[in-house]
């Protein structure tokens, strides 16, 4: 390690320790003067340059902004591609349908909210000029653009770092930088599920691979990746002064969430075997302990329970006689008296799914309640375990979304978590560029020019929204 490296290192485990004093010494005053301290959030003070649309990107700036950080979105004039596409098709309060645009876009705002709003053409050299005027003002630069496009509107990480040489550019894409397939575009079911093998190992076998997977269900995950690779990077720029180069995609990702099977296949080359679904003839068959407690029960009210207790060597000694006590069947204790499958899946038909889930957690059994998202997100658990958070919105008050997955401070204190909703398209673009320096002059003549500006396109659902809630973004 270099002498310069560990001087600093030296110097920021000295200016830590003065920190650490300071807080203590205010902290201990506080107390005293009977005040409550302030929350100071882990990323306050960092600023964020966001050049991305979808969910796989924003979802990681949207916690970074959980986490104090200034977002800053850059957004097309037209507005985020997202926006209001996923929006639910009927009313909240009235079950009606309703035009895409005319209610709130709750999943827009988990990948967007907390965050400030720029709408900049960057195909133009003017705008890209703001691009490059943000990026030296910024700590963080992020993007899910393909290498294409990057390097197209000139904000590629070689010309960004140019720009801030203690940038971090992260990246994220479909297929990664390199390779002949780099600037492929791609979603989360064409790259996460289909080109990575997922549905390859999903379903029954000897059936077509299911298409239709829950959204987002790999944009987020990776975004996950790529705030851990941000915040590494974050430390690692502490130590060295200099910026760097943080990636992930969609395609790397999913070997690290099928890594359990990847790991084998790497190993064998051979596929992992899909499950099949025993036939009524095979169940009357059967009669073994192991598959009994691992597998999905009906009841009588037509829901679900999830047994697994896959630890084999405790099965006959610990689970298989809990398992016999809460169904009362004692005498299956005995392996002569074992029952098939059938006999189980009857008894668990001919009660309800709440009898089922408490006689089996009496019992001390390892079960999951198929639960619907309306009970999970109503549940006393879930709501102990910090998974939902409120936020409130300027036109339509208060609402409930999905809270920062993990929590940082004392037990009961978190201070992280979305504090305020997702801007509306370009909201902060006059803010944004004169605190640039931009004067209003200036400002008013890159609106006459069309190069910063919410452009909508006609009876879009982005255009039936704003003027909705009667939206009309400054200009000066």
């Amino acid at each position: 390690m270099s002498k310069a490296i560990l001087d600093i290192d030296e110097q920021l485990e000295r200016a830590r320790l003065v920190v650490k004093k300071l807080e203590t010494e205010k902290s201990l005053q506080e107390k005293k003067e009977g005040k409550v301290a302030k929350k100071i959030k882990p990323l306050a003070g960092v600023v964020v340059l966001e050049v991305a649309n979808w969910a796989a990107g924003p979802a990681a700036g949207a916690i970074l902004a959980d986490c104090g950080a200034t977002v800053i979105k850059v957004e097309a004039q037209t507005g985020d591609s997202m926006r209001y596409t996923l929006a639910q098709p009927m009313h909240i309060e009235t079950g009606k349908p309703v035009k895409r645009g005319e209610q709130i876009d709750y999943g827009f705002q988990v990948a967007n909210r907390g965050k400030n709003s720029i709408c900049v053409a960057i195909n133009k050299p003017e705008g890209q000029e703001i691009l490059y005027k943000l990026a030296q003002r910024a700590d963080i630069l992020l993007t899910n653009l393909i290498p294409e496009r990057l390097e197209k509107y000139n904000i590629n990480a070689q010309t960004m770092m140019s720009k801030n040489p203690r940038l971090i550019y992260a990246s994220m894409s479909g297929y990664g930088s390199r390779g002949e397939e780099r600037n492929n575009t791609g979603f989360d079911y064409t790259v996460f599920y289909a080109k990575a093998g997922l549905l390859s190992v999903m379903g029954e076998d000897g059936t077509a691979p299911d298409t239709f997977y829950r959204t987002g269900m790999g944009d987020l995950p990776t975004s996950l990746a790529l705030l851990s690779g941000i915040l590494a990077a974050l430390q690692l720029r502490n130590k060295t002064g200099e910026g760097t180069v943080v990636e992930s995609s969609l395609l790397r990702n999913a070997s690290w969430i099928l890594a359990m099977d990847m790991a084998n296949a790497l190993a064998d080359g051979k596929q992992p075997p899909r499950r099949a679904r025993r036939t009524p003839e095979q169940k009357l068959k059967l009669r073994n302990p192991v598959a009994i407690l691992n597998r999905m029960y009906g009841t009588s009210d037509n829901r679900y329970i999830l047994l697994l207790m896959p630890i084999f060597p405790l099965i006959e000694k610990q689970y298989w006689p809990r398992f016999c006590e809460a169904l009362n069947h004692l005498e299956w204790k005995d392996k002569a008296n074992w029952p098939t499958e059938m006999e189980v899946e009857q008894i668990f038909l001919s009660k309800p799914y709440d009898y089922w889930v408490n006689r089996l957690r009496e019992c001390n059994l390892t079960i999951g309640p198929v639960a619907t998202l309306p009970e999970y997100v109503n549940d006393k658990q879930t709501l102990a375990a910090g998974a939902v958070a409120e936020i409130t919105h300027p036109h339509i008050g208060t609402f409930k979304t999905v809270n920062t997955p993990f929590h940082i401070g004392p037990t009961e204190t978190n201070i992280v978590g979305p504090e305020k909703a997702a801007p509306e398209p370009g909201e902060q673009t006059v803010v944004v560029l004169k605190r640039l320096g931009f004067s209003q002059k200036e400002i008013k003549q890159l609106h006459e020019k069309k190069i910063v500006g919410f452009q909508p396109i006609q009876s879009s659902p982005i255009d039936v929204w704003t003027k909705h809630i009667g939206y009309t973004p400054k200009k000066e």
